[in-house]
């Protein structure tokens, strides 16, 4: 497996560096002199190499990790709150009649769902709004007023 590595590495390096060349061949456009100058100019030309210490990058991979363990909690949690939420809708549909209604209409059930899915979206996109500018209208309390 190291020797394919090895061998994959400098056939990418190679296949870079011809590439290069081949682009600077074509903007010096048979010029020798230009093409030297810019030939010189890449190996001028310093990349800096960055070593990271092992500790540290397996650090960083865990907070990574960590990091979407929660967001993946947290998308199941809504997840579930969405699943638990429209089954409590279809059961108090079917409680009242509304269920039988629908299905009775020409309107799909599908197209019920997520109309009912929608509604509670807007709703909650309305609440959130009436919260934020409730949030920003109130005036904070300045302590040494109040005293």
């Amino acid at each position: 497996m190291a020797d394919y590595a090895n061998r994959a590495f400098i056939q990418s390096y190679l296949e870079g560096y011809t590439a290069s060349l081949a682009l600077l061949a074509g903007d010096a456009q048979g010029d020798e002199a230009r093409f030297e100058q810019m030939l010189a100019g890449t190996h001028e030309q310093s990349v800096a190499v960055l070593a990271t210490p092992l500790e540290e990058d397996q650090a960083q991979r865990m907070q990574d990790w960590s990091i979407f363990i929660v967001v993946l909690g947290f998308f199941l949690m809504i997840s579930s709150m969405i699943a638990i939420g429209m089954a409590n809708i279809v059961y108090d549909d079917r409680q009242n009649g509304t269920w039988q209604r629908v299905r009775a209409s020409n309107v799909n059930t599908v197209s019920y769902v997520f109309g009912v899915c929608a509604a509670g979206f807007v709703a909650a996109l309305a609440m959130a709004a009436t919260q934020e500018v409730e949030a920003r209208t109130t005036l904070p309390v300045d302590a040494a007023s109040a005293g």
